[in-house]
């Protein structure tokens, strides 16, 4: 049975020439030491090894973080996120100064109240949410609640 287990796991696709006798001489051979050609592009200095031969070796050149969108992106979400979850911490303790992060209840609560005449002041008492939080939807009828028909 074993002998069928490995004969079914051998990649019938494989060269002859991988063999175990080739795969051992690799693992004896070691890690490839890695000797760039020229080119006028590189930004590689050369340096020498243990022989004295100057060989040049480039280490990867990423942008710096604070030039890397992507990064800058996540840094931003994961303070808002800190920010939010500061904010639930602390609802309706003596130091909360009222809501900032909504879910999309709130907003729908907001633009109803909004659409039916109330002022962003009073919308933003009635709610406890921080004073300027209603203006952030825009000005009235740029964003209204969609109608269930």
């Amino acid at each position: 049975m074993t002998v069928t287990i490995r004969a079914d796991s051998i990649d019938p696709d494989l060269p002859e020439f991988i063999t175990p006798d080739f795969a051992d001489r690799l693992r004896k051979m070691g890690v490839a030491q890695p000797n760039p050609t020229f080119s006028p592009s590189s930004i590689a200095s050369p340096v020498p090894d243990a022989s004295g031969i100057r060989q040049t070796y480039s280490t990867p050149q990423f942008p710096s973080s604070s030039s890397n969108a992507t990064l800058g992106v996540l840094e931003v979400r994961r303070r808002l996120e800190a920010r939010a979850r500061h904010e639930l911490e602390n609802m309706g303790r003596s130091t909360d100064k009222g809501r900032e992060f909504l879910d999309i209840g709130m907003v729908k609560q907001i633009l109803v109240l909004r659409q039916g005449g109330a002022s962003a002041a009073d919308i933003e008492a009635r709610l406890r949410l921080k004073p300027g939080v209603v203006a952030r939807l825009g000005p009235r009828g740029v964003v209204a609640p969609a109608s269930a028909s």
